[in-house]
């Protein structure tokens, strides 16, 4: 079929804008305050901030334990298999 053989409504649609990169925009966020956290499978979230400086145990999907040295307010792109909170800090993990 050439192009003068297509008339208006057919032919395919071609869309022409950019996706969007949505990094670093959630969705969800859940607040381990005072508390022992474990997601598992399905409900496992892609990030965390702290509010405090000491107080808290972390451990990543993928091993390693976090329990110090993590500036309090700052999003880290990290997913978390464990997170304990106490002494009034709180963790907030994003999806």
């Amino acid at each position: 079929m050439s192009f003068s053989d297509v008339t208006r409504g057919q032919g395919s649609f071609v869309g022409r804008t950019k996706a969007r990169d949505f990094y670093n925009s959630f969705k969800e966020m859940k607040t381990v305050t005072d508390s022992i956290y474990e997601p598992t499978g399905s409900n496992e979230y892609s990030a965390f901030s702290v509010m405090g400086k000491t107080g808290f145990k972390l451990r990543g999907t993928k091993g390693g334990e976090i329990t110090n040295g993590i500036t309090s307010g700052s999003i880290y792109n990290v997913g978390l298999s464990y997170v304990s909170a106490s002494g009034g800090v709180s963790v907030n993990l994003y999806r």
